[in-house]
């Protein structure tokens, strides 16, 4: 290759680049305009479901609130019923046309070694209700004694020995709509009662508490970035003296015909 040709590839590569980096000043300056699509947050909004409960024991003189003082766990005969209160709460300040629906099930679960599941029962103790507001809430009574029967009568019939498991859940669904955009959501606590030991201690998750956020896509300009602008001046200033200088160091200068 002679020394025209490799300055005129030069000057072609040189003339590409400053091409690019000119379009991507124009781009930053906004005089190319390029719009791009963001997600934004435009609101928020917080979520609760809650199950409380409270024992009701069999009469008896000793076990009684009145003469001990009761800690987390509780004596499984001793237990007659629980009363249960769901409460749902939906917390948006621009929320309208809010709708939803609730409900609460009791399951029973019987699982051999604690992880294979033998048998299960649901009962609906709460039928699915539907609301139009921000709050929520309803009750039931967990007959505890009546269960405990059923899962020992069925043991001593099967000759089996299982754990069960009494499991509470109260769902609450909700739908509406914040500054404009559709929302849909669900919230669920539980309760977990083992009720096949003589001791049980009431678990799960009788609170669940939730926070999330309402996002919308916005067109947006790209804006110019003044630390890009500068470096890209720079570059382009250099790459045109480079240009210059390649097109005066070639003037007169042509490629000879004949190649020794």
């Amino acid at each position: 290759i002679t020394s025209f040709r490799m300055f005129h590839i030069v000057r072609i590569i040189v003339m590409i680049i400053s091409a690019v980096v000119t379009a991507s000043v124009l781009t930053i300056f906004g005089i190319i305009g390029i719009q791009v699509n963001k997600s934004v947050q435009i609101s928020s909004y917080n979520t609760k479901s809650e199950i409380g409960y409270n024992l009701n024991l069999i009469e008896d003189p000793l076990y009684n609130k009145d003469t001990i003082e009761f800690g987390d766990g509780y004596v499984t005969k001793f237990v007659n019923d629980i009363d249960l209160t769901f409460q749902y709460d939906f917390e948006s300040i621009s929320a309208t046309d809010i709708s939803g629906t609730q409900s609460a099930t009791a399951v029973l679960e019987a699982k051999y070694n604690d992880k294979d599941l033998i048998w299960e029962k649901e009962y609906q103790i709460v039928p699915q209700t539907t609301f139009y507001s921000k709050t929520a809430n309803a009750g039931a009574k967990l007959p505890i004694k009546e269960y405990v029967d059923f899962a020992n009568n069925l043991r001593e019939n099967s000759g089996v020995t299982t754990s069960v498991n009494l499991t509470v859940t109260y769902t609450a669904d909700t739908s509406a709509t914040i500054d404009g955009q559709s929302i849909n959501e669900t919230s669920e606590s539980s309760i977990v009662i083992p009720i096949t030991g003589d001791v049980f201690v009431v678990g799960g998750t009788p609170v669940n508490e939730q926070s999330k956020t309402v996002e919308a896509k916005v067109l947006q300009e790209l804006l110019p970035k003044i630390p890009v602008l500068v470096s890209c001046s720079i570059i382009i200033f250099l790459l045109l003296l480079a240009i210059i200088w390649l097109s005066f160091f070639t003037i007169g200068v042509h490629e000879s015909p004949i190649e020794l």
